[in-house]
């Protein structure tokens, strides 16, 4: 599986495959902010509630009262879905967190607009086969 993008040409979420399986790199390109993050998926369940949190959306496309909210296991991802205007409005937050409890870290936050329809049909089925590719290890060890 390569890459699933989220958003416009000029205005996207893309998750990448990235090297050991349980990771991904999440590229962030809104409104001239350019930012990037490796992502780790939760050994558990791997990426699969991402993909279910888009199939979620894509099931109530005509819309749903509240903010839901997805985050990655260590909180470098988080994904906020309102269903506004017959659009779905994404808030992307993006971080990278420093080894200490100082200035190390950065965070990043983009508004992404999209389609409650083929648009998000797609992103969900997407990552459904990104989360199938980047299940969690079989190896216990």
């Amino acid at each position: 599986m390569g890459a699933v993008q989220l958003g416009s040409r000029g205005e996207w979420l893309r998750l990448t495959p990235d090297g050991p399986p349980q990771y991904v790199t999440a590229e962030l390109r809104c409104d001239g902010i350019a930012a990037s993050q490796r992502i780790v998926h939760n050994h558990a369940s791997g990426f699969e509630d991402l993909a279910d949190f888009f199939g979620q959306l894509a099931d109530d496309w005509r819309g749903w009262g509240s903010e839901r909210v997805w985050e990655s296991v260590e909180g470098d991802l988080r994904i906020e879905a309102r269903h506004e205007y017959q659009h779905v409005q994404l808030r992307i937050i993006l971080r990278s967190q420093g080894p200490g409890w100082g200035n190390e870290g950065w965070m990043v936050a983009a508004d992404l607009t999209i389609d409650p329809g083929e648009e998000l049909t797609r992103a969900a089925s997407d990552l459904r086969v990104l989360a199938l590719g980047t299940g969690s290890d079989d190896d216990p060890a």
